[in-house]
């Protein structure tokens, strides 16, 4: 990357070195299906959310899952909406705009159904 070799022993060190991957799997791998479509569009980036003393920014949380639902055209009632509900489609705009959030130099798709405008 870079003109540099790039050794990634865990998932933490690629995401570190600019690499995210979309699975092939959303179901099994990809999402938190009980879980709140701000916390899966989060997730890969939570410890960047934190403010000095450690917590967690919840407005710039806020902002960054309307950034993926707006920018990724995701169609659901809001950030709250438990992201097993949504359609596989709009699943996987949320797990692309996730991974869009780590501003990643290398993006690997798996199997995909490309979006529609």
């Amino acid at each position: 990357l870079h003109g540099k070799k790039i050794n990634n022993h865990t998932a933490n060190e690629a995401i570190n070195h600019g690499f995210a991957l979309v699975t092939e799997e959303r179901r099994s791998t990809g999402i938190y299906a009980y879980l709140v479509i701000g916390f899966n569009s989060l997730i890969s980036n939570i410890r960047n959310y934190k403010n000095k003393v450690g917590l967690l920014d919840n407005s710039r949380m806020k902002s960054d899952t309307q950034w993926v639902i707006d920018s990724m055209r995701v169609k659901t009632p809001g950030h709250r909406t438990q992201i097993g509900s949504l359609s596989g489609g709009n699943q996987q705009k949320v797990i692309i705009g996730r991974w869009l959030l780590t501003q990643p130099e290398i993006l690997m798709p798996g199997s995909y159904t490309p979006l529609r405008a």
